[in-house]
């Protein structure tokens, strides 16, 4: 019994070293979490209980005994569920090609050795201590009673020759490797936990350290970057003095005072440059005063705008004249942020004073061009009045109707110089109301007007220049009074109908149409001999323009000119 015992603590020993050392370099690194790692170490695990079990204690044969027990129990509860299982089965399958009357009751103990040292970490899942020694003898106790109780299932003479012979022993001596082994497991473990969590420090102060020196990285460009800034402000602030003291305009940086409702009551003066110093006669003493202070009369505009901007934020521009300061003032109000008003000061008398002289001296020219189209108006009316008396002594019609015609051209002339001297624009006439004055005037005047011949009028509101009024005037003079001439018979009622629009194309489009006898069919105005039509082809060349004529239902005479703009 003796030399059986020796062998059982040699093999508990060698077991303790070897799965020590397994347990150490591998199975409790930082990493066995890893499921690859677990299958390694329970292969690893197995082929220890395999070595373990080639050296077994043969208490008779087919029944040995060996320290399988405590290290697939110490395993299940170090090492977990997968790598016991791969052990167990490892072990189970060695103990199955052993054979003998034990085989199947050594497999007992394993699965029995297994399943206790799993449900013992099942059990413990929720303590963070470390298991004490008393706690591993009483495992070692549980399963190594087990196993002596598996025992029972050998038959009788044999499994009472083996409680009687080997129970003591395995009870003292297997709880107490059982211990041993869960303690030098403990203790690695404690050690590998510790240098994992050295480990774990480590790599916190590195990548601390690695923050640290990006953060002073950070903050040696965050400086490099403040320091370019304070040197761009300090240039802008140079150019920002330069140019308020050198500007010529005046300057004027004021606090705004509210009142408890929140509307601006006042205006402290912070700031002001010399320019404006130079514009008002005022000093930086007024700098601390307000507005009022100093101008406790000051004109309501200027208090009425410069609360709208206080309140707003909008700019505002304005001009104003002083009496104190005998000046005209262009004024730009603006708010440079919540609680301040600027105002920049311009002074415009001179261009003031300019402008009333380029007023004046455009009032007299209108004043003039209006008498000089009242006077060209009047000689004309005096030219038609001599040219009436003259035909009222000629008895005979076609002897008089070369004046009526002359008469009716020169009164064209002077209508558009009366339009001119009646209109607030000296540089063109509303065409609409000279062709329906033209147009009476004609019939009024014509020797052959008739009740039974009527007229139509279409125009867009077009304005023309004198330049391509006058013409356009006598154009039309000549074909409504040749239409009243020679378009009807005596007993026909006829219409004359002129239309004066502009295209989409900007192209100016005057047409004269009756619906009288109409012209021949080798009527040509360009080979025309009468003075009227003589005149309306050079007066067309005056306008750039060109002639249609048409002769379905009557006469329709198109004349298209371009339009200046």
């Amino acid at each position: 019994m003796n030399e059986k015992t020796i062998t059982g603590l040699i093999n508990n020993t060698a077991l303790l070293i070897t799965l020590g050392l397994i347990y150490d370099s591998l199975m409790l690194n930082r990493y066995w979490g890893r499921l690859h790692l677990k299958i390694i170490g329970g292969f690893l695990f197995g082929l220890i209980g395999i070595a373990v079990m080639k050296t077994p204690l043969e208490f008779m044969p087919g029944i040995i005994f060996d320290t399988r027990s405590i290290l697939i129990s110490v395993g299940g509860y170090f090492l977990g569920p997968i790598p016991a299982a791969i052990a167990m089965i490892m072990t189970s399958a060695l103990r199955i090609y052993h054979g003998g009357t034990g085989m199947w009751t050594g497999v007992a103990v394993i699965i029995t050795s297994g399943s206790i040292g799993l449900t013992w970490r099942y059990l413990r899942r929720n303590r963070s201590d470390i298991i004490s020694m008393p706690e591993l003898y009483l495992l070692g106790i549980v399963v190594h009673a087990a196993m002596l109780l598996l025992m029972l299932s050998l038959p009788w003479p044999i499994a009472k020759k083996v409680l009687s012979d080997i129970g003591v022993p395995v009870m003292i001596i297997y709880p107490a490797g059982t211990v041993l082994l869960g303690k030098f497991l403990t203790i690695t473990m404690m050690r590998k936990q510790a240098e994992d969590i050295i480990i774990e420090k480590n790599e916190e102060l590195q990548a601390a350290n690695e923050e640290l020196q990006s953060a002073m990285e950070e903050l040696e460009t965050t400086n490099e970057e403040l320091t370019t800034t304070q040197i761009e402000l300090e240039q802008n602030e140079k150019q920002y003095r330069t140019l308020f003291t050198e500007m010529h305009d005046g300057y004027a940086l004021k606090e705004i005072i509210y009142d408890n409702s929140g509307s601006p009551i006042d205006y402290r003066f912070i700031d002001i440059n010399p320019a404006f110093e130079k514009l008002t006669g005022l000093t930086r003493d007024i700098i601390g005063k307000t507005v009022l202070e100093i101008y406790p009369d000051i004109e309501q505009i200027w208090i009425n705008i410069s609360e709208e901007v206080a309140l707003t934020g909008k700019s505002k521009q304005f001009e104003n004249y002083m009496k104190k300061l005998d000046k005209w003032l262009e004024v730009t109000a603006f708010r440079p942020t919540e609680n301040q008003l600027a105002s920049i000061l311009r002074d415009i008398t001179e261009r003031k004073k300019a402008d009333e002289r380029i007023k004046l001296s455009l009032r007299e020219k209108e004043t003039l061009l209006q008498e000089v189209h009242h006077r060209v108006k009047n000689n004309m009316q005096v030219i038609t009045s001599l040219l009436n008396l003259q035909a009222c002594k000629i008895k005979d019609k076609k002897a008089r109707e070369p004046f009526i015609t002359c008469e009716n051209r020169i009164r064209s002339m002077a209508l558009v110089h009366d339009k001119l001297y009646n209109s607030k624009d000296m540089t063109s006439i509303n065409f609409n109301d000279y062709i329906n004055n033209l147009v009476n005037e004609i019939f009024s005047s014509s020797i052959r007007s008739r009740n039974n011949i009527k007229s139509s009028i279409n125009t867009n509101n077009i304005s023309l220049t004198v330049e391509k009024a006058i013409p356009t005037g006598l154009i039309i003079t000549e074909l409504v009074s040749n239409a009243l001439k020679h378009a009807f018979k005596e007993e026909k009622d006829g219409m004359i109908a002129i239309d004066f629009v502009k295209s989409k194309a900007g192209n100016y489009i005057l047409t004269v149409q009756d619906n009288g006898i109409g012209l021949p069919d080798d009527f040509d105005t360009r080979k025309e001999e009468s003075l009227g039509y003589q005149l309306v082809n050079a007066l067309t060349t005056q306008l750039n323009g060109k002639i249609e004529i048409f002769r379905e239902n009557g006469t329709k005479i198109t004349i298209i000119f371009p339009s200046p703009d």
